[in-house]
């Protein structure tokens, strides 16, 4: 007789539900930016001082993201920086999300999506966009000298990390602005062409001085003028600095013994040691005209050479 055993198997399958996730990523232009990623927007770009603020890009335009509700997901800033040869200059690189929240470089710790607080609800995979633009401000215009950047040269970049669950520093993101033309954003300066002068008064007598009296001889006014070359636009300032004839009297330059030289411009006295605008808007080429006179302060004059010697100081923006 025979025995049989009929060993059943029975196959058991096992079936794993897991509930969906989707992976973060971002797309820019149609560049899939997923886990640690770099991305070159190329950038046209023109600065001025008549500007002060410069859009350099809007990643609104052209930028969105995705993510899982159910992770958390956010990304937020950790560096941003601006070429260095406009950082040290002066410019300023900032950020504006949504339109309304502005924050200078390096704006760390700034959350760019879903919101600005980094907790909106939102729908899982949907793509959302990134309400961020980039920009630099100038420093007011007072450049001493030309900043000139290439084309191809990455005017401004910032990285922003990823959140998952509950932690931060996950697969940096990292947005640079290249320059698809050169860049040159010309000095605010002027300088004097006719660097060294001489202005030659008329001869006079201690006489003519005595009966004029104490004060500035009008007979003797002699004219003579400054000339700028400037960047257009420039506005400028002048100062006159001298040794002064007395601490009283501001605006004469001490020539000899109780005479000087006094400086006016358009009818008023030109005080030494200040400066005044005589520019607002400067044309590539500006003549200042000043009058010279002598002055006496009372006392004795003995015949000789009267000198006087003046430097004058430009300040422009």
């Amino acid at each position: 007789m025979f025995e049989y055993f009929f060993k059943v198997v029975s196959a058991i399958l096992l079936y794993i539900y897991a509930s969906e996730s989707f992976g973060f990523e971002c797309i820019t232009d149609g560049n899939r930016l997923v886990g640690v990623t770099t991305h070159t927007i190329p950038v046209d770009v023109v600065l001025s001082k008549d500007k002060n603020e410069v859009l350099i890009y809007d990643l609104k335009t052209n930028t969105n993201c995705k993510g899982d509700q159910n992770f958390f997901d956010a990304l937020r800033i950790t560096t941003a920086t601006i070429h260095s040869k406009l950082s040290i200059k002066g410019y300023v690189g900032f950020l504006t999300y949504d339109d309304s929240i502005k924050l200078d470089f390096p704006s760390t710790r700034m959350c760019i999506w879903p919101n600005s607080g980094c907790t909106l609800s939102f729908t899982s995979n949907t793509l959302i966009p990134l309400k961020l633009k980039v920009s630099i401000r100038s420093p007011g215009g007072k450049l001493d000298s030309a900043v000139n950047l290439r084309r191809g040269d990455i005017i401004a970049s910032f990285t922003a990390e990823q959140r998952s669950g509950n932690s931060w520093n996950i697969d940096p993101k990292t947005w640079r602005f290249s320059l698809k033309n050169d860049l040159v954003i010309p000095a605010n300066t002027c300088s004097l062409t006719n660097v060294t002068q001489k202005v030659t008064l008329p001869k006079i007598s201690n006489t003519d001085l005595f009966s004029n009296g104490i004060g500035r001889y009008n007979a003797s006014r002699t004219q003579f003028k400054l000339n700028l070359s400037c960047e257009p636009g420039t506005a400028v300032d002048v100062m006159f600095e001298g040794k002064r004839l007395a601490v009283t009297e501001t605006s004469v330059l001490h020539a000899a013994e109780n005479v000087g030289i006094q400086i006016m411009r358009a009818g008023a006295e030109v005080d030494l040691g200040k400066f005044y605008q005589v520019v607002d808007n400067a044309a590539s080429s500006e003549s200042l005209t000043y009058e010279a006179y002598y002055y006496y302060a009372g006392g004795k004059v003995s015949a000789a050479d009267i000198n006087s010697t003046a430097t004058v100081t430009l300040r422009y923006n």
